[in-house]
């Protein structure tokens, strides 16, 4: 575990390098670390710190080369990168991995006195003393406890949380609230109940929100039809009434949104996430990504944690489609969390999860379902599940809220 915690350490502050400031004012420097790869790659990392140079890629490059630091822990180094939350968060958690090594490394010293001798002497009894008064102060020096500390954490919490980035549907967005970065939100249904709509209307909201850095990653369909579908979305018209007009307008309006559609990795993608700048991705849909597993879940498990590393090392937000299986029925049953059973650990690495759904299917003509999905927040990780039904135009791909 001690050694464990070292490297969650370093993966933190090279995700964050202006947390070296932060480590080395607590007093520490190369001598907090006990493994030899890990005081290495801390002088890597005070070195890179003097051009302003710290990143991953210049760790790696450096790394293998003149530091010759070994392949096995620049990957177990690079595993640590999912542990690390968004920025806001980031300081404390490198603050409780210290503390746990403190610990460890006290207790152990503890146990070495003990067993090594039948009898204690004073000198012993003064060691264990100040090993123990040393465990004791670990968080009287690092934690302040008073409520003016905890209300300013909770002012930058609040703070941290208003993005403006929402899904536009009320009800979702009054019990979600805004989406923020390092965060991943999956739509979840079977094939043609409206999960690309769902993305596209978000997109619109974005585009006239006037957010900056969106990237569209369509590895079902060609630029040609996503461009109609957007062109739809956005002129509210079928597609063979959209016109020359339509085009322009939809072109001008979404003239800084980024489209792609190659098949990717997420390797690939983090590629273009730094290289494009962006900051808000959508991925459609999970299915297709390319990646490594023995079976299709092993797979997309493997795909949804890479994407939630992705989200929080890059601190931008991730909108991933995720492909139900027949399982899932046909189309009209309520979505639900153990559907994604067959999508990898979907549930574990989102932290909102919205399902979609045909009702009309399962209907008598004569209830009004026509033109109707029901989506769900099915999980919330701010606390309540809710839905909604919404109306949606398979003509334009117009939804809205009832």
């Amino acid at each position: 575990m001690l050694y464990e915690n070292e490297k969650s350490i370093l993966a933190t502050i090279i995700t964050y390098p202006n947390l070296l400031d932060v480590f080395n004012g607590m007093g520490f420097d190369e001598s907090f670390f006990g493994a030899s790869e890990c005081i290495i790659t801390y002088q890597l990392i005070c070195e890179l710190a003097e051009d302003d140079k710290i990143s991953w890629d210049n760790i790696i490059d450096f790394g293998f080369g003149e530091r010759r630091i070994t392949a096995t822990f620049i990957c177990r180094l690079q595993d640590k990168r999912i542990e690390v939350p968004p920025i806001g968060f980031a300081e404390k958690h490198m603050t409780i991995r210290i503390e746990e090594i403190q610990k460890d490394r006290g207790t152990r010293e503890l146990h070495e006195i003990i067993q090594s001798k039948e009898t204690l002497n004073d000198n012993d009894y003064d060691s264990i003393k100040e090993i123990i008064e040393k465990r004791s102060g670990i968080k009287e020096t690092k934690e302040n406890n008073s409520m003016g500390i905890a209300i300013k954490e909770y002012s930058e919490w609040r703070d941290i949380e208003r993005t403006g980035i929402l899904t536009d549907f009320p009800t979702i967005d009054n019990y979600m609230g805004d989406l923020t970065w390092g965060e991943v939100f999956a739509i979840m249904g079977r094939t043609a109940t409206g999960k690309t709509y769902i993305a596209l209307h978000m997109l619109k909201y974005f585009v006239k929100m006037k957010m900056q850095g969106i990237g569209f990653f369509s590895m079902e369909m060609s630029k040609s039809a996503l461009s109609e579908r957007i062109i739809q979305v956005y002129s509210g018209k079928h597609r063979n009434d959209i016109d020359e007009i339509d085009i322009k307008t939809t072109e001008n309006q979404f003239k800084d949104v980024k489209i792609y559609s190659k098949v990717y990795s997420i390797f690939d993608i983090e590629g273009i996430v730094k290289r494009d700048g962006l900051k808000i991705i959508f991925i459609d849909f999970l299915q297709l990504v390319r990646g490594k597993g023995i079976s299709l879940y092993e797979k997309a498990t493997n795909i949804i944690q890479e994407i939630k590393a992705l989200a929080k090392n890059m601190d931008i937000i991730v909108i991933v489609l995720v492909q139900l299986s027949r399982k899932a029925g046909e189309g009209a049953e309520e979505v639900r969390l153990d559907m994604a059973r067959d999508s990898g650990a979907i549930e574990e690495n989102s932290d909102f999860i919205i399902g979609i759904w045909n009702p009309e299917k399962n209907s008598n003509k004569d209830e009004g379902l026509k033109d109707v999905r029901a989506i769900k927040l099915i999980k919330n990780k701010r606390g309540m599940t809710i839905g909604a039904k919404i109306y949606f135009n398979p003509d334009t791909g117009e939804m809205r809220e009832i």
